[in-house]
């Protein structure tokens, strides 16, 4: 099955979420943004991220190509 990576909003400390990560199989925190914010990696679209305490909101985390999004190159004329 593949991984699915999420952007998640907490309003606790990301040691204390960490701590609730820890207790969830298949799921990890992947890293820290900016205060408020981690990105955690499921082992499947399964795992309600959501429902965890500390969660705000949650935002799937999609790849995106260079040529798309903000700053993206402009396609030729």
């Amino acid at each position: 099955m593949a991984k699915v990576a999420y952007v998640v909003g907490i309003d606790c400390s990301p040691a204390e979420f960490r701590a609730v990560v820890a207790e969830v199989p298949g799921l990890r925190v992947l890293r820290e943004l900016r205060p408020g914010q981690v990105v955690v990696v499921a082992d499947g679209p399964k795992v309600a991220v959501g429902t965890l305490p500390g969660v705000v909101w949650v935002r799937e985390d999609k790849p995106r190509h260079m040529d798309e999004g903000p700053g993206a190159r402009p396609g030729p004329s």
